[in-house]
């Protein structure tokens, strides 16, 4: 059987070799109408803010730009000097090493011009990335979808004014139990378990956060949440069923968690902890990492194979238990038994008993990922392409094709797990 429990920074590392208009595209509001006639100065940015994506594909936010070397063509750049967040030593970075500068949620459309040996606007990167642009809001627009838009400052201070009222309306409601809350910069955890417990699996969604921003080219100090990402982690099921039936208004809640994602992007978590630390830290991370999902790029959904492999996949990667490699062979023994998964890869939601089958297939494709392929395909679903049609663009591959490579995988799967683990 594939080992799942590969480092998710080790797998995604080679997924920052993307076209570099597409790259530009990825932390900032592709929806912003601006018109591509203003031609940045790049000598004015001494002493802004900035998002600075490099030419590896990793990203960082906040910097702080302190010091500009102007290229010998007037208005390039030779290099910058840049201070990260409340950092106090500045650090040099030569302009070969950028791809990208981003003010204020829009890019600047810069490249590196070998002949002039300097960081100079592109005209050309800027009439693809809008063009591209354009044609994704309508595609967007055509599916009743849209990019999601950054947050202005009363709409966040609103969210987060909402979100703490459905905190009180909790706490006021469970009155006969003790539920405190812990906020830390990206979460609300409202919950009636130790303090011990809940730094763990603080710790862990943490760590989620912070390996999905990689994974998608993120700064991880950036907020990809409405408000935060609100969490409720009861001690026991009927405090959970009783949350979802009273608060949430939901009568059939099953599982041992559930992830609410609304139409304004919003994102809330229930669940309760069982018997297990570790499989309700499973749990957790998860059904969050559907939210993250949601979140990213634009309100266009993945097929349920793949979103339920990616959140199983990362949830794995984090907590590396024997949780998620038990359901990669039941899915397979039970496939190998019937002979058939049916209409698996173009199911609306799948079944429990085929999660397996889809965090083996994301294992299979992010192993054949060479150059930047996986993140391509699951962008380009995000921005309204039809899933076989991205993964025949982004891999080569047509659904029939990853059938035959799931079929060659489970007939290497053991029927059962090693003792050892």
């Amino acid at each position: 059987m594939m080992n799942l429990n590969i480092s998710l920074r080790s797998a995604v590392v080679s997924c920052f070799a993307i076209v570099l208009a597409n790259i530009a595209l990825t932390n900032v509001a592709p929806g912003q109408q601006d018109t591509g006639d203003e031609v940045p100065d790049l000598l004015t940015l001494e002493g802004k803010t900035v998002e600075l994506i490099y030419a590896d594909g990793r990203a960082e936010w906040p910097i702080k730009i302190t010091q500009i070397e102007e290229g010998k063509t007037p208005g390039t750049l030779k290099y910058l000097k840049v201070q990260f967040k409340e950092e106090k030593r500045q650090r040099k970075i030569n302009a070969n090493k950028i791809d990208e500068i981003i003010l204020d949620h829009q890019p600047l459309d810069v490249a590196f011009d070998k002949k002039k040996r300097g960081l100079a606007h592109s005209p050309e990167k800027r009439k693809n990335r809008l063009a591209h642009r354009a044609e994704v809001s309508e595609r967007l627009k055509s599916k009743r979808h849209r990019y999601w838009q950054p947050i202005s400052a009363e709409k966040e201070t609103k969210f987060l004014a909402k979100q703490k009222e459905l905190i009180e309306k909790t706490k006021s409601h469970f009155s006969r139990i003790e539920l405190r809350v812990v906020e830390t910069e990206f979460f609300f955890f409202c919950t009636d378990l130790s303090s011990e417990q809940v730094d763990g699996y603080l710790a862990s969604l943490d760590a989620m956060y912070g390996e999905l921003c990689l994974a998608f080219g993120i700064p991880p100090a950036r907020k990809i949440w409405v408000g935060k990402c609100v969490v409720f982690a009861f001690g026991r099921d009927a405090y959970f069923k009783e949350f979802e039936a009273e608060i949430m208004g939901n009568e059939n809640a099953q599982g041992q968690g559930l992830c609410h994602q609304s139409s304004d992007g919003s994102v809330v978590f229930a669940g309760y902890r069982g018997e297990s630390d570790s499989y309700f830290g499973t749990v957790l991370v998860h059904e969050t990492a559907h939210g993250f999902v949601h979140r990213y790029l634009s309100s266009a959904r993945a097929p349920s194979w793949l979103n339920e492999g990616m959140s199983d996949w990362i949830a794995n990667a984090i907590m590396k238990t024997d949780a998620i490699p038990r359901k990669q062979i039941q899915s397979a023994n039970l496939i190998r038994r019937t002979g058939t998964w049916g209409d698996f890869l173009t199911e609306s939601r799948i079944g429990f008993d085929y999660y397996g089958s889809a965090s083996t297939l994301v294992e299979i494709l992010l192993r054949r990922d060479k150059g930047g392929q996986f993140r391509q395909f699951f962008r380009s679903i995000k921005e309204g392409v039809a899933a076989e049609e991205s993964l025949k663009d982004s891999f080569g591959l047509s659904y029939q094709d990853l059938k035959i490579l799931y079929a060659e995988q489970i007939a290497r799967m053991p029927e059962k797990l090693p003792r050892s683990r």
